[in-house]
């Protein structure tokens, strides 16, 4: 596409945001939106327009104008991810939104709420992410090398290297990567070349049967013309003949007609697929429409970075030029200012001339553009009344928060959403207006105008595309830069000139003295001397007099109000090292990876189009053993209730037990919502940390969802497509590495580094291990060195803590089982986590999806009725049971292939050894002839002919055995998958529901136990 097109995209965008202004802050104020149906309209068509700026951005290569855009886009950004929170708020805390009314309400597809990544989140970081990786190969490597030694470290590091790489994708490829990888080029031509031999195959049997039924006349070959053979053909053979020519061409009419009823099929099939009214079903033709897409973009993407590449050079060249031409004449206004306050300066009564201020409280920025003046009264009032209006359309959004909430509700109803934030809104009105005063008339500039005869310079020209950049916006923009330049070279200047007018009046004052002072008088000297000694008394007085002052405003200060204290400054453990030394040892210890090239796109998955689906029944599995007391592996079944005050509950325990009975059926989400919560609560905050510092995103987010459900995909898609650093945290990866108290300075060590080298993601899979707090449950999750995962907790909660919303740095957490935490566990869990993300299993339309692209990459041809089949018999299984079932019924389909191929060619050597007598025979006579045995003569022709085994080969009457079908493959394979119990799926369910209700109060020790002093 042309930048004509993205720029158009760029146009809509902004006059949707103009549209979006109005309906949120209308001028009628009964119009302001109110419910929150009124509010999640607002914030589809937020996502829409986000889609198109998105887009717009991505492909447009005018370096000036993505700068521009960008602006807007990241103001888009944080203002639709402040009403997506506002929106979970008003729901009552539930972030699953369900939009299904408002997306009929404006004809949109469910595909509309899907919130693309901007692909500059990776791009403007390729460079850094491409030096870390390489740092972190060879710290590796030197690592392997001090292990291993020098010989053998070359090996270890390649095989280091292949697993370290391919350990992520393996784990993916096991039943966590959810999306098929595109086909190579080779495979590609490949199936076209296959498609091509069939349908020659086809031509040439029909070809041959036509051969066949004309060399069946027995004249064949005699040398007489076909006219006379006729006529010597008796009257059976004419009336055959004619039969075998009419069955040659029923053959080839059907052939051919095959051929165009296929081709035309293909055709409609091609057409359906451009119109996106039907999946692509060829693997071949969408790789191949995959590729060329992804060249089409590689080739924007490089004009892109020719465009930047110029624009950089122009900024020098320009600058430097505006500076020789406009310099000299910026410098002489400054001094003019400059002298003119440093007159007027002069003190009447002293004669002293003030000093030029510091360059750190800005020097003579105040001198050279003084600040406006103050607004006169009708400015002051028109501006009360814009601050009237806005209060206004706040105060309509209080209200709406009350009309979703339905109000206070009486005793034991939900508390009143907060008012919604506006930190973005600003912003927002000024990408706009930027665009409108800016972009919204621009024409670039034509050079070929003026070769024109004058009459037709007036006639409408066709506009250019050079995607090149501005030469009057680049000086525009390059002369306050030169100006503030040029000001400081000033300001240096003028301090030097003070300081040598300020030098000559001294001296010229001390010269002065000098002259009129009297000598020869020293008794007045000693009694000036004791004036001044008394003056010293006078001055310790005054002192004493300071310092009782002093203490009387300690003494007041009493009453006022104390301003808040610093925050107090942590220990750094790893004072005086540089974040390159923590990096390479980090990477040396295999906890620094290269995310897994993986998108959210490859979480397939829809939204669910009916209620969730019940879990089937499953065998009772075996029981686990328990570890550290009774109830260890136990859940508890109810949140633990507060205890009663004096007069009963209390008003914590009752608003509680609310919350609980609020969220008691919390939504499980879909596929699709799990995916673009993922992207609103990581990513986009993520990728776009420093323009979203005001946006209150989280700093720890919880994955959790059976194994198998795509928590580690997800994880690398998260760090992928933010362009961030990986760090890993997770049991598995600490196990053996910085025991004991060592662990606090590898966490010190990782968030650090993550704070560096932001943005960065802190990888924890397995996170209840790190939060158990009882010592014997501790040594369950202990790995081969004995080391309990939970030494890092203390370290991490304090870190955590420290972490401030712009620091760009997520921590990303994975469970596959969080119910199974104590009580105990589970509030430290809860303190920890800030969001939390169900990954649910999928439903039928997306077992559907799923099993369609997984059978599309193993080159596994479904129909239709057994996809449907298998979408119904497979309820309760992850997405990564789906794959592996997937990939064993297209290995058994394989080997069955193999299998009937293998019986069909020893049939054919059977039927050949029928019509003639069989070597082995022949073997056999020949054997009883020189006195061998016949039995290994005939082993031995049997061998030659390629037969193996024992038992004799089949013979053509024996019957033949049909494959079985791929139905009766996957009914053999579905016995061995174990779906979510029903007992699984309601513990699942019911902690869902408990951690997005209040944390109850922790409960007080009782008496008689340790801890509790008994009184």
């Amino acid at each position: 596409m042309s930048g004509r097109h993205y720029e158009e995209l760029w146009r809509e965008g902004v006059t949707e945001l103009v549209g979006l202004l109005d309906a949120e802050h209308p001028e009628d104020r009964v119009a302001a939106p109110k419910t929150l149906d009124d509010w999640s309209r607002i914030y589809v068509r937020y996502v829409v327009t986000y889609q198109k700026l998105c887009s717009a951005h991505d492909g447009l290569a005018h370096p000036q104008k993505r700068a521009s855009l960008r602006r807007t886009l990241e103001v888009c950004l944080g203002r639709l991810l402040e009403l997506r929170g506002w929106l979970a708020q008003l729901g009552g805390g539930v972030d699953v939104l369900d939009l299904s009314t408002q997306l009929a309400a404006l004809h949109l597809t469910p595909d509309a709420l899907d919130m693309p990544i901007p692909a500059y989140f990776r791009e403007a970081r390729a460079g850094a992410l491409a030096a870390r990786a390489a740092a972190a190969a060879s710290a590796a490597q030197a690592e392997a090398a001090l292990v291993g030694g020098a010989a053998a470290g070359g090996e270890q590091q390649a095989g280091e290297a292949e697993a370290g790489d391919a350990g992520w994708a393996q784990e993916a490829a096991a039943g966590e990567d959810l999306g098929p990888r595109g086909a190579a080029e080779d495979e590609q031509q490949q199936q076209q070349q296959q498609q091509a031999a069939a349908e020659q195959q086809v031509v040439i049997t029909t070809a041959a049967a036509a051969s066949a039924a004309a060399s069946s006349s027995p004249n064949r070959g005699d040398g007489q013309q076909p006219a006379e053979a006729a006529e010597e053909l008796s009257e059976e053979d004419a009336a055959q003949q004619t039969r075998r020519s009419a069955a040659a061409v029923v053959v080839q009419a059907a052939a051919r007609g095959w051929l165009a009823r296929r081709a035309a099929a293909a055709a409609r099939r091609a057409e359906l697929e451009f119109l996106g009214m039907a999946p692509p079903a060829d693997g071949a033709r969408s790789a191949a429409l995959a590729a060329k897409m992804a060249a089409v973009g590689e080739r924007r993407r490089a004009l892109r970075a020719e465009r930047a590449a110029e624009l950089d050079s122009a900024l020098v060249s320009i600058k430097a030029g505006v500076k020789q031409r406009e310099g000299w004449s910026m410098k002489e206004r400054i001094r003019d200012k400059l002298n003119t306050w440093f007159l007027g300066s002069r003190d009447p009564e002293t004669g002293q001339y003030a000093d030029l201020p510091d360059a750190a409280k800005g020097g003579s920025a105040a001198i050279v553009n003084p600040p406006p003046p103050e607004p006169t009264p009708e400015e002051a009032a028109a501006a009360a009344a814009r601050a009237a209006k806005e209060g206004g359309a706040k105060g309509g959004a209080k209200a709406g928060a009350k009309a979703g909430k339905g109000g206070k509700g009486g005793k034991g109803g939900a508390p009143e959403a907060p008012p919604m934030s506006f930190a973005f809104l600003e912003g927002l009105r000024g990408a706009v207006q930027h665009y409108l005063d800016v972009w919204g008339e621009y024409e670039e500039a034509d050079p070929t105008l003026a070769l024109l005869p004058p009459e037709l310079r007036d006639l409408p020209q066709p506009k250019l595309n050079t995607e090149s950049y501005d030469a009057d916006m680049v000086t525009a923009e390059v002369r306050p830069v030169v100006l503030e330049e040029v000001r400081l070279e000033a300001d240096e200047e003028m301090r030097r000139l003070i300081r040598s007018i300020k030098e000559t009046l001294k001296s010229g004052k001390e010269g002065r003295k000098k002259k009129v002072k009297k000598g020869g008088k020293d008794g007045k000297g000693k009694k000036d001397g004791k004036g001044g000694g008394k003056g010293g008394g006078k001055d310790a007085n005054g002192g004493q007099d300071a310092k009782g002052g002093k203490k009387g405003g300690k003494k007041d200060g009493k009453g006022e109000a104390a301003p808040p204290l610093p925050k107090k400054k942590r220990k750094d453990l790893t004072a005086g090292r540089s974040v390159e030394s923590i990096f390479a040892e980090l990477a040396g210890a295999g906890l620094v990876h290269t995310p897994a090239p993986l998108t959210l796109s490859d979480y397939l998955g829809g939204e669910r189009l009916a209620p969730a689906e019940a879990a089937p029944e499953a065998a009772p599995a075996a029981a686990k053993p328990k570890v550290g007391g009774k109830k260890a592996n136990a859940a508890p079944a109810k949140a633990a209730a507060p205890p009663a005050g004096k007069g009963g509950k209390g008003k914590g325990a009752a608003e509680a037990a609310a919350g609980q009975a609020a969220h008691a059926a919390y939504p499980e989400p879909s596929l699709a919502q799990a995916r673009q919560a993922v992207a609103a609560a990581c990513v986009l905050p993520l990728g776009a940390h420093d323009a979203l510092a005001k946006l209150q995103a989280p700093h720890t987010v919880l994955l959790y969802g059976p194994p198998g459900s795509g928590k580690s995909l997800l994880a690398q898609a998260v760090a992928h497509q933010a362009g961030a650093t990986l760090f890993d945290l997770s049991p598995a990866a600490i196990d053996g590495k910085y025991p004991g108290k060592a662990s606090a300075l590898l966490v010190n060590m990782v968030f650090k580094a993550a704070r560096a080298l932001a943005p960065s993601v802190v990888l924890i899979e397995g996170v209840e291990g790190v939060m158990v707090t009882d010592r014997t449950r501790a040594r369950a999750f202990a790995g081969a060195s004995g080391e309990p995962p939970n030494r890092i907790k203390k370290q991490l909660v304090v870190e955590v803590a420290d972490l401030e919303p712009g620091d760009g740095v997520l921590v990303l957490c994975t469970s596959s089982q969080p119910q199974a935490c104590v009580k105990k566990d589970e509030r430290a869990l809860r303190t920890f986590v800030q969001r939390y993300i169900q990954l649910p299993l999928p439903d039928y339309g997306s077992r559907q999806t799923l099993l369609a692209a997984f059978a599309q990459h193993e080159k596994l041809e479904l129909g239709s009725n057994l996809l449907s089949l298998l979408g119904q018999v497979t309820t309760g299984l992850t997405a990564g049971q789906l794959r592996s079932f997937v990939q064993q019924l297209a290995a058994a389909a394989e080997r069955s292939a193999a299998s009937a191929a293998a019986d069909r060619a020893l049939r054919r050597r059977a039927k050949g050894a029928a019509e003639a007598e069989p070597a082995s025979l022949q073997a056999e006579a020949a054997a009883q002839d020189v006195g061998q045995q016949p039995d290994a003569a005939a082993a031995q022709a049997r061998q030659q002919e390629g037969w193996s085994g024992s038992a004799a080969p089949p013979t053509a009457q024996q019957p033949r055995q049909e494959p079985p079908s791929l139905e009766q493959l996957a009914v053999g394979l579905l016995p061995a998958l174990m779906p979510l119990s029903k007992e699984d799926a309601a513990a699942v369910r019911e902690w869902t529901a408990r951690v997005h209700s209040p944390l109850p109060p922790e409960e007080a020790p009782k008496d008689g136990k340790k801890g509790g002093k008994k009184k």
